[in-house]
């Protein structure tokens, strides 16, 4: 496989330009794009904190869209319009936070996102849940890139990775994405409540982290500051 790099390869340890969102900006990454003569183009993406109410009006632009064609960003993009609300009791264990990886220097703001996320921070003991997890690859009028649900692990991973005392990240899978989390590397857990558990303990997180960055390139922090 061919791969090049010729799209915007300025935003990459640079100042990147707030185009999108509102949020932190943690990682930068890529996506890949098959062009006609069947090579790989690297599209630079960030993986992103959402975090206030500009975040949300963003998301409620691409809301219709993504509620007709995927099956849990519309409960994503409830969650965190929840958490913004003052009034709002959330009842569940840990924290919530909410993610999304970006191209931004695409006008198209359809194009823009590629996928969202919703995890869980725990504190005792700390670790992650990732709650809900959806890409933009169900949505056919959608250019196709590839990586975004993997970056979108590998980003995650490398975070709980960089805070060292995070033991563990879990999920529950579908029945059609066991497969996707067992070739990430995420091993099933003995659970009486749920079919598909799984999880992925901190010794391994450095073997799934290399596994997307073999396939789509260094998923680098972003300098603080810059964002």
């Amino acid at each position: 496989m061919r791969t090049k790099l010729n799209t915007y390869p300025q935003i990459y340890h640079k100042k990147p330009t707030k185009i999108s969102f509102s949020g932190q900006r943690l990682y930068t990454l890529s996506l890949l794009k098959t062009l006609p003569d069947g090579t790989k183009e690297k599209i630079p993406a960030f993986f992103s904190e959402l975090k206030d109410i500009e975040d949300l009006q963003l998301l409620e632009k691409i809301e219709k869209l993504w509620t007709v064609n995927t099956r849990y960003a519309q409960r994503i993009i409830s969650n965190f319009r929840n958490k913004l609300n003052p009034d709002y009791i959330d009842f569940n264990f840990g924290y919530p936070k909410f993610f999304a990886i970006e191209c931004p220097q695409v006008n198209n703001l359809n194009e823009k996102i590629r996928s969202l996320m919703e995890i869980r921070d725990f504190h005792f003991p700390h670790s992650y849940k990732i709650e809900w997890l959806q890409s933009a690859s169900q949505i056919k009028s959608l250019t196709k890139l590839e990586g975004q649900g993997e970056n979108m692990i590998g980003c995650i991973v490398k975070q709980a990775q960089a805070k060292d005392d995070y033991s563990s990240i879990k999920l529950v899978s579908n029945d059609e994405s066991i497969d996707f989390y067992e070739k990430l590397g995420f091993k099933k857990a003995i659970c009486s409540r749920y079919k598909h558990k799984y999880l992925v303990v901190k010794q391994n997180f450095l073997n799934i982290i290399n596994l997307v960055e073999k396939k789509y390139g260094e998923i680098l922090p972003v300098i603080k500051n810059e964002n």
